[in-house]
């Protein structure tokens, strides 16, 4: 009877264990989205990531590079209310490869990085 009480307790505490773990802070989409192609009309000048948790602003970087080049951008602006990031470019972008890089934290302080490669594409012709 006492082994039987010692395995329901431990079931009990594995289970809460497992619901109060918390899933780590990660990319949930971005716009322009993961090999997304835009015509060069509808090239963005917002580039903006969604997470699973309100990036923290001081440990945030992104940084947009056209081939190998870098592609000046504007300041990390965070919008808390969609758990989101985003920056502007200097100016709209021109037909290329573009690779969205970034790194950040979340409120558990678990640092992710990665990127999103997209491109810009001459309009096609009807």
């Amino acid at each position: 009877m006492k082994k039987l009480a010692v395995i329901v307790a431990g079931l009990a505490l594995a289970t809460t264990v497992g619901a109060a773990t918390k899933v780590h802070f990660s990319l949930l989409r971005s716009a322009p989205a993961k090999d997304q192609k835009l015509e060069v009309t509808t090239a963005p000048t917002r580039l903006q990531l969604w997470f699973s948790e309100v990036p923290a602003a001081p440990a945030s970087q992104v940084a947009l590079k056209r081939d190998t080049a870098d592609v000046a951008i504007g300041k990390i602006v965070v919008v808390e209310k969609d758990k989101s990031l985003y920056v502007d470019s200097a100016k709209p972008l021109e037909v290329g490869a573009y690779t969205l890089t970034w790194r950040a934290a979340g409120d558990d302080g678990h640092v992710m990085s990665g990127e999103v490669k997209f491109a810009v594409v001459p309009k096609s012709r009807p």
